[in-house]
């Protein structure tokens, strides 16, 4: 047996000890792939439930003007109410506001002076800010795009990015006293949100109608990217549920008149709590204020609610606590939870 030198074993520790460091760093490295991996796997497993989700937008839904092929009188009725004027591009409005005489407003609270500029065929909103130290002033203006309304009471208005986002502006249209400019709900304070107001698809949920494509469909809140088509007003499917079925059988030679009035709910037909659940997915606004007012659950897009089903899949609802003094307060869509409060529904069954 051949005796091995000090130095040689030496030689061998450090040898030993090599390849373990690299075995170990190699283990290592083995690791945090599998880990990357797994974490990447789970994400892209999240963002492809949730663009599920969102991407059939358009699933079921019919275009919105085959209604009116059987149903004229009433799809012309329809579009004079307030849903059917609740959303359009700038090109087809009409506008109620001034825009030429009486179109500037000075906001106090900002210090901003906002102006509304008809130039040719467009309409801008300008702002002017000055500066204290040497009374220089600064110009901007983006342009207005869509009107959010249907004049009753208000217009707002929207500007679309270049990267096809939607930019709420800061000054509204009010009707009542003869009409005037004032400043959009939320806007009328110091730290205002000027130009920078982001629309989400959650947004959009309850002042349109439903988009027929969605190529970024997971993006649904705060800064989502729209399609360059949007339709133009709630239509009948709102309260009626996807209509192609029914456009499919009312062309059908062989469907029989049964048939194809089953084909689209009747939100008459449904309990009363689903009756309302229609109307309480635009206007159950519980609060505004200091907590949400509802938030969508898992793996619910924004589109995603069906008449007939109940809302509260749909979303979970938030409220102030009674006795909190929120009991009386106002919200922009609170009608049905005021209805639901009132002695009339208290002591009847209206919807």
């Amino acid at each position: 047996m051949t005796r091995r030198s000090n130095k040689s074993k030496g030689v061998l520790r450090e040898v030993v000890a090599s390849r373990g460091q690299r075995v170990r760093r190699r283990y290592l490295t083995a690791t945090i792939l599998i880990v990357v991996a797994v974490v990447g796997c789970a994400f892209s497993v999240y963002r492809y439930r949730t663009s599920k989700s969102n991407a059939k937008v358009a699933e079921g839904y019919a275009d919105p003007s085959s209604c009116a092929t059987c149903h004229a009188k009433i799809a012309q009725e329809y579009s004079k109410t307030g849903m059917g004027r609740s959303f359009r591009s700038v090109t087809s409005y009409t506008a109620d506001a001034d825009f030429t005489r009486v179109n500037s407003l000075k906001h106090e609270a900002s210090g901003k002076t906002y102006r509304m500029i008809r130039d040719g065929a467009r309409l801008l909103m300008q702002r002017e800010t000055v500066d204290p130290g040497d009374g220089s002033s600064t110009l901007y203006a983006q342009s207005i795009d869509y009107v959010v309304g249907s004049g009753n009471h208000a217009h707002t208005y929207l500007h679309r990015t270049a990267d096809n986002k939607l930019i709420e502006l800061p000054v509204s249209w009010y009707s009542e006293l003869g009409g005037y400019w004032a400043m959009s709900p939320g806007y009328d304070r110091a730290s205002q949100m000027d130009f920078r107001r982001p629309i989400g698809k959650d947004c959009m949920f309850c002042h349109n109608g439903y988009p027929a494509t969605d190529p970024v469909a997971a993006n649904t809140t705060d800064g989502a990217v729209f399609q360059a088509q949007l339709p133009e007003g709630i239509d009948c499917q709102r309260c009626h549920g996807p209509g192609a079925a029914h456009v499919r059988a009312a062309k059908s030679w062989h469907a029989k008149p049964e048939e194809v009035a089953a084909s689209i709910l009747n939100p008459a037909d449904l309990p009363r709590e689903r009756q309302l659940d229609v109307c309480r997915q635009c206007h159950l606004e519980t609060t505004s204020l200091a907590l949400p007012n509802a938030i969508r659950r898992y793996n619910r897009g924004a589109y995603s609610f069906r008449p007939g089903e109940s809302l509260t899949d749909f979303q979970i609802y938030f409220d102030h606590k009674v006795g909190t003094g929120f009991e009386d307060r106002l919200e922009v869509a609170h009608q049905a939870y005021r209805l639901e409060k009132s002695k009339c529904f208290l002591k009847s069954q209206m919807t």
